[in-house]
């Protein structure tokens, strides 16, 4: 990222990747976070640096087009480019926090908290991107509808698996007008038709109420499908008996 947010160097990147390609690598690991540090990524708490995020598009880049896979660290254990110590710096000059171990960055709330707007950054980024391009247009994110941290008991409601995303968190980002989920229950929940059909009232009724109490935005049941492989199937059975029920 660094050698490639200079015009100068980023060549060096494509040398690498072709170089690695033809050795007959597949994986590469490299940094996707600079903290604060001489060519930082993250200058100060949530705030960014586009020529490195030009930079790390670009490796990205050059990595799909030989072939290669990448893994992106997102933080430091060490103090090489920011690192936990840079986060608990972060926490004593700017959130007030006394702290005496770069440890801290593991348990501290505010530390933490730093982390986790830093990871979770692009929606509120891209949302804010997009609508400052056109404003008169309704904007969503495509999410399917699963649970995750920011409210933990509703996690039972997923169905047996979650896919990194929390339903509720990023449906409260400001910029983002409608919410919206996706049923699938033959390939979500194992069982009987029953029991699928029981999933899909209840994954419906608890969205639409999260929507009313929680985020005050309109649900799109943006998918939605029945297998026609499935034993059984007919449109009738099926479909039309799910879209009539209401």
């Amino acid at each position: 990222m660094c050698m490639a947010s200079d015009p100068s160097t980023k060549t060096k990147d494509t040398d690498a990747f072709k170089q690695a390609s033809k050795l007959g690598m597949n994986v590469v690991r490299t940094r996707a976070f600079s903290d604060g540090c001489s060519k930082p990524l993250q200058t100060s708490p949530g705030c960014y640096n586009e020529d490195m995020f030009k930079g790390l598009d670009f490796v990205i880049s050059e990595a799909k087009q030989n072939g290669l896979h990448l893994i992106l660290s997102l933080v430091n254990n060490w103090d090489d480019f920011g690192g936990k110590k840079q986060y608990v710096q972060w926490a004593r000059d700017h959130g007030g926090q006394y702290l005496n171990s770069d440890d801290e960055f593991f348990s501290n709330v505010v530390v933490k908290g730093y982390y986790k707007n830093h990871v979770k950054e692009w929606i509120v980024e891209m949302a804010a991107e997009i609508k400052s391009i056109d404003k008169n247009h309704l904007l969503e994110i495509g999410l399917e509808g699963f649970y995750g941290e920011s409210m933990p008991d509703k996690k039972q409601s997923n169905p047996g698996y979650e896919v990194g995303t929390d339903f509720i968190s990023n449906n409260q980002i400001n910029n983002v007008d409608f919410a919206t989920i996706h049923i699938y229950p033959d390939q979500w929940v194992p069982g009987s038709d029953e029991a699928r059909a029981e999933f899909v009232e209840k994954w419906i009724n608890s969205h639409i109420e999260d929507c009313k109490s929680i985020l005050g935005k309109p649900l799109l049941i943006a998918e939605f499908g029945k297998s026609s492989s499935s034993a059984g199937y007919t449109v009738e059975a099926c479909q039309d008996r799910i879209l009539n029920k209401n």
